[in-house]
């Protein structure tokens, strides 16, 4: 017995949603079991239809089919006993007949006013309530009012579904103000107008090939921007696949695409491979073939057609299949059913499933699902069998820094807790853990002599311990012994440390002499031969302090780590030794690695070092737009070769369309890289909600400033009491330094928050955070404090900047402010005394 749910389920109120996932797992134990009470209701629209006790007042609404394979229970939503009865008249499961996807439609003798009406009618339990419909009257989709496609019930009776946009039903859907409106050919979003990307798209290919709506394609030929679409598209509800399409289609996405992604293959736990041979086209990945729409339907019965049709990669963009009993019990217990892993995007899925033959690459913007595929794919990597050495996968997440691997920890206990642990690095199971700490690992249990050959290797001298983390007074004390002769643009710290992390570390130079042969790609800084010399001076001085501290820098940590594990593996991995031996040459069979962006030259020598190259050896999730630290770095120099294996989502999860824009917006005056040196865009990031536009307020003081933000964050605690679904730890305020400072502010004005750091957050009151701490987390709302022209781009920072370095620094600073404005997921405020920040004069 297979049990799919309806992402309705999704939206449940808190109050029924414990009493729903009892529900389910009862049904998964025993579907006879009479107390579920599941009847089917008479002259209902699909012989199917059932509703099962959930309580004495809600039910659960239900079709039950059977196909060969055995009973499959499909759940739409849980309703108020009298809604349930009464959908049983018009909701029907149907197989879309273009592409053979399963879809909710209702009869088409009744429209939405009839609908409404019907329901809005006491129940008084007769035959007459529930007239018969006759099969013929069934909707054909291709013909249906797509408004019809999702049944609206009444909330004056407290039901269950709460709407998409989490606002109550008789609140005006707010609009988007020209400021902050895609117009057509907007250079900030690469869109063009729609008569250049849908309109060129005929008719007959979108509803005979593709399988969409007439009614549905004639509203969409009415609507002149992407914006007005996504308004149109909102109000209709129709189903999710559709509404996917047409957005991918007007976005710019081509054709062949949007019906590869649709209907190519739907990811079924099976895995898919890409050899390093392939190309950004889906259709090359190995094991994708393309099949005309519909096809292989012939000669089901009615119920088997309609699950394959829950199978396909459309119609998982509103049903998801639990896939067995443990999975329902992980469900129940985590009591969330959008934490669960199920309702996942069928893009998302794929390249959380698919199997790779080298690194991959998976990019997108903030709030696009690249952690939640790196959480998924990790824990289902954890869980796969013994290969045939018998040791299982030994499986790491890691990030970049602490707080983001406690982040990504919660997130696989949430997803997963039976997935088995790693405990440390090099057992078998999910180890999660950032990057830095894995390095100290490595050199923790390295032997003296290994340290020491590891040191002379990279330094040009040994080091028998290290105790210490160096630090800049260390690069300040060097610089003080420079000669005469060291060029006016390398008298600088932040240029010596880069030119030494960049050039001389990647490349393990100990001499000044190799220093002086060796080639600096993309530097800025010219360096001539002879002004290497004194150069080099400045490195040795540093070397020879640091020798003495017996104190090393972590990207120096990262680099001896890398020569470690080299040197453990070549006196294994060789073509001589048993292939179980050789794999335990290396401590990690697959790694995954988030916010990859961030990481520097030392990271990825070292992360490289660690694992095999083989089949799913790296997973690389990263945002050069959410690029707030370090150097940009090319991952082939390194050895990680992603040619061919790079991905990008662009659908945003998180963000409304207009908090989107307003982010995007802030980008709009940079110009961004990938880790292969290649242009990023943001050509097609869009979001399916809308919401209000972000507010943008300055003040003469910072006394008026902070009033403001303090009433702001009373208004929303007031919102909490009044609306279960916004707690106070969903709020944020977020400032460029020091949130204790600001959080004792608050405090003045009357407002209690939680100043958080390193630690994790806690329930109950607002949260105040740097902006840098924020990377990796989401709120529902947030105020960006001091967002002027004295903190971004930091002044004190920006003095430090050699001119070469300006321009970088800039853009980081750019990515800092557009991290922070991507935390929001619904109301988004920006505050700042005196003047804004250059970044938000659009």
């Amino acid at each position: 017995m297979n049990i799919t749910m309806h992402k309705n389920m999704s939206k449940l109120e808190k109050s029924i949603k414990g009493k729903a996932l009892e529900f389910l797992v009862k049904l998964g134990a025993d579907d006879t079991s009479p107390g579920l009470h599941i009847e089917p209701i008479h002259n209902s629209a699909d012989r199917r239809f059932r509703t099962g006790r959930v309580d004495k007042f809600w039910r659960a609404v239900l079709f039950k089919l059977t196909g060969k394979t055995g009973t499959n229970w499909v759940i739409y939503g849980v309703y108020p006993h009298d809604d349930a009865i009464k959908l049983a008249a018009s909701l029907k499961l149907d197989v879309n007949p273009t592409n053979g996807v399963t879809e909710i439609t209702l009869v088409d003798k009744v429209d939405p006013d009839e609908l409404e009406a019907r329901l809005a009618e006491p129940a008084d339990g007769t035959e007459s309530e529930t007239q018969a419909v006759a099969e013929s009257d069934v909707v054909v989709p291709d013909t249906a009012d797509p408004s019809m496609s999702r049944p609206r019930i009444p909330e004056a009776d407290g039901a269950a579904q709460a709407s998409q946009s989490g606002a109550s039903s008789n609140v005006e859907e707010p609009q988007i103000p020209a400021t902050f409106q895609r117009v057509p050919a907007d250079p900030v979003f690469a869109d063009k107008p729609l008569a250049e990307t849908l309109g060129t798209i005929p008719d007959a290919r979108l509803i005979s090939e593709l399988g969409m709506w007439k009614s549905v394609v004639s509203a969409a030929r009415s609507c002149q921007t992407v914006d007005e679409l996504l308004d149109r598209l909102n109000r209709m509800e129709i189903p999710d696949w559709q509404s996917d399409a047409l957005l991918d289609l007007a976005s710019g996405t081509s054709y062949d695409d949007v019906t590869e992604k649709l209907f190519g293959q739907a990811d079924n736990g099976t895995d898919e491979s890409a050899d390093s041979s392939s190309t950004e086209s889906p259709s090359d990945v190995e094991g994708l073939t393309r099949k005309p729409a519909g096809e292989g339907l012939e000669g089901r019965n009615e119920d088997d057609a309609l699950i394959a049709g829950l199978r396909t990669s459309a119609a998982q963009l509103s049903f998801a299949e639990i896939e067995d009993e443990d999975e329902l019990k992980r469900v129940a217990e985590s009591g969330d059913f959008e934490a669960w892993r199920v309702f996942l995007h069928p893009e998302q899925r794929r390249w959380a499933q698919r199997s790779y033959n080298g690194p991959f690459r998976l990019s997108g913007g903030a709030g696009t699902g690249k952690t939640v595929v790196l959480v998924h794919r990790a824990a289902r990597l954890a869980k796969t069998p013994a290969p045939d050495d018998g040791i299982p996968p030994r499986v790491v997440l890691t990030t970049f820094t602490r707080n983001l691997a406690s982040e990504l920890e919660s997130q696989v206990s949430t997803l997963d807790s039976s997935a088995p642990r790693a405990g440390k690095l090099g057992n078998s199971g999910l180890y999660v853990s950032g990057v830095d700490q894995l390095a100290y690992e490595v050199l923790s249990s390295a032997t003296s002599e290994e340290l020491a050959q590891a040191t002379a290797h990279l330094l040009g001298r040994t080091h028998i311990a290290i105790n210490n983390r160096s630090n800049d007074s260390d690069w300040d004390r060097a610089l003080e012994t420079a000669s005469a002769d060291l060029p006016e643009r390398a008298r600088s710290r932040v240029f010596l440390e880069d030119e030494y992390e960049q050039i001389v570390l990647p490349n393990r130079l100990t001499s000044k002499s190799d220093y002086q042969r060796i080639k600096r790609p993309a530097r800025g800084v010219r360096l001539s031969r002879q002004q290497r010399a004194p150069v080099w001076e400045v490195f040795e001085a540093y070397r020879v302090r640091t020798a003495t501290n017996d104190s090393l820098s972590y990207v120096e940590v990262n680099h001896l780590a890398a020569l470690i594990l080299e040197s453990r593996a070549k006196a294994v991995d060789r073509p001589t030794e048993s292939e179980a031996d050789r794999r335990a040459a290396y401590p990690v069979d697959h790694l995954l690695v988030d916010e990859g962006q961030d990481l520097n030259s030392g990271h990825w020598m070292f992360l490289r070092a660690l694992v095999r190259p083989s089949r799913n050896d790296m997973f690389i999730g990263e945002d050069s737009h959410q690029r707030i630290y370090g150097n940009k770095v090319v991952l082939s120099r390194f050895g990680i070769n992603i040619v061919g294996r790079s991905r990008r989502l662009t659908l945003n999860y998180r963000t409304t369309e207009q908090n989107l824009a307003f982010g995007l917006n802030i980008l709009a005056g940079g110009s961004f890289s990938d880790l292969e040196d290649a242009a990023e865009s943001v050509a097609g990031y869009r979001s399916l909600r809308t919401g209000i536009a972000p507010e943008v307020k300055g003040f003469d003081t910072l006394d008026a400033e902070l009033e403001y933000v303090s009433s702001k964050l009373k208004d929303w605690l007031a919102d909490c009491k009044n609306n279960p679904t916004l707690k106070p730890e969903q709020i944020a305020v977020l400032v460029r330094s020091d949130p204790g400072k600001a959080a004792r502010r608050l405090g003045d004005y009357g407002v209690s928050v939680q100043s958080v750091g390193k630690g994790l957050i806690k329930e109950g009151t607002p949260v105040v955070m740097t902006m840098h701490r924020a990377k990796g987390t989401e709120f529902r709302n947030v105020v960006i404090m001091h967002a002027g022209s004295e903190d971004i781009p930091s002044p004190l920072n920006a003095r430090f900047q050699p001119d070469e370095y300006s321009a970088d620094f800039n853009l980081r600073e750019r990515s800092l402010l557009y991290v922070a404005v991507t935390r929001a997921r619904d109301c988004l405020v920006l505050t700042y005394p005196n003047r804004p920040s250059e970044y938000l004069i659009f």
